[in-house]
């Protein structure tokens, strides 16, 4: 799924969610998803469902779409860059499900040739 993106730019990226036999995940009754990044001052920047951030395109197959404006993405860090998907169910029960979904280097920053 290797994303490219250039720092400064607007850019969705489209993740699909798989379960570790390989299937689709089902994001259904899902009550909250953060997609998180690392920053090139080693902040990280998180992307929320319930703000908006993250649109689902298709709650049985497992599909998202994640939003990043071009002021977010000018302080991504550079290079190859790994990113978590976080799904919570029931995210305010006590006995509320969480997955984490790895993208080891699977976001590839370069900065602008001319700025």
């Amino acid at each position: 799924m290797s994303v490219k993106i250039i720092q400064g730019e607007d850019r969705s990226i489209k993740i699909l969610l798989k379960t570790s036999a390989g299937n689709a995940y089902d994001i259904t009754t899902i009550s909250e998803i953060s997609a998180v990044f690392k920053n090139a001052d080693s902040s990280v920047l998180t992307k929320l469902y319930t703000s908006g951030d993250i649109t689902i395109q298709s709650e049985a197959g497992g599909e998202i779409t994640v939003k990043l404006e071009d002021a977010e993405t000018a302080l991504l860090a550079l290079g190859n860059q790994s990113f978590e998907i976080i799904t919570d169910l029931n995210a305010a029960q006590p006995t509320g499900e969480r997955r984490i979904f790895q993208f080891e280097k699977e976001l590839q920053v370069v900065k602008r040739l001319v700025s």
